[in-house]
Parts: C-alpha cells; structure tokens; sequence
C-alpha cells in the first residue's frame, strides 16, 4: 500500500484514503498556473474536496494511532506560501476543516521565474486555505498541512485501542 502499514480494515481505509488525497493536494499545491479565472475554479474545487477527504480521513488516522502532537508548519514544498504555519495541532485543523462552514482557496502569483512562461497571465499556485468554521477563521498554508500530515504517517507507531472502531 505504500507508506503505511494498516492495523485492520478500518484502519487501511482511513490511511490509504488520507494518503491519497496527501499526495493530490502535493501535485496540486506544487502546480505553477496561469492566472485563468475558470481554471482555478476548477482547481478550487478539486482542493477543497481533497482537502475534506484528508481531513477527515487524516484526522481518523491521527486518532487510531495515538497520534495527537503533530503541528503545522510551512511545509517543505516549492512554491512555498506566504502563509507561514500556525504550529496549530494537525489534529484540531483537520477538526475546523471537517466542521468548516466555508474553505476558501487563496493563490500566489511565483515570484522566482524572470518572465512569465503564460502569455499575458502571471504564474501562480494554490498556497493557501482560509477555513472559516464556528471558531476563528484561519489562513493554513497547504503544503504545511500536507507535509505534517506525511511526517506524522511516516512517523506513526500503532497505538490502536481495541476498543474504538
């Protein structure tokens, strides 16, 4: 399956469906495009929904294996945000997006190419999330919860608790 090792059935569908919708957010958050109104739309749409499946698979994930102090950060990817990470709990983010009464995709324009490769529209990115839930609205860089989300996974030891399913 890749990366991580199932303790059960509940538990290979959790974790495969968070990694899943990881490395999505990865190639879709890494994406240098031109800036075309339809296009993000489109795009928006593909990362909120993805953003809800790791969310809330991840989140069952964290839980199963006792895996509660994975913070938010910058995350290791190119293009980077601007949104610095929150050191916010992975656990109570994938909580706000899970009960989020909005997601918002906020893009970047890339500041590293000289020329724009795109005739007459900017390069950008999707770097960021605002969530918008009953507690305060937050701005969370995608990639910091993409790579702490991988971290914790590459990082997690079973600690599964008979008892929960």
């Amino acid at each position: 399956m890749g990366q991580i090792e199932p303790l059960d059935a509940l538990d290979f569908q959790s974790s495969k469906r968070a990694q899943d919708a990881a490395v999505r957010l990865i190639c879709m958050c890494s994406a240098v495009l031109p800036s075309d109104q339809s296009l993000r739309k489109l795009v928006d749409d593909q990362i909120i929904g993805e953003m809800l499946e790791l969310g809330f698979h991840g989140r069952r994930f964290l839980e199963r294996r006792g895996l509660v102090s994975s913070s938010i950060g910058d995350g290791a990817l190119w293009p980077n945000s601007k949104v610095a990470g929150t050191g916010e709990s992975l656990k109570e983010v994938f909580g706000k997006i899970i009960h989020s009464n909005s997601i918002i995709v906020k893009w970047e324009k890339v500041t590293d190419f000289n020329e724009t490769p795109y005739s007459g529209r900017s390069p950008n990115f999707a770097g960021s999330i605002v969530v918008t839930s009953d507690k305060p609205t937050e701005n969370y860089p995608i990639a910091g919860i993409v790579t702490a989300f991988i971290q914790a996974m590459n990082n997690s030891q079973p600690k599964l608790d008979k008892g929960v399913n």
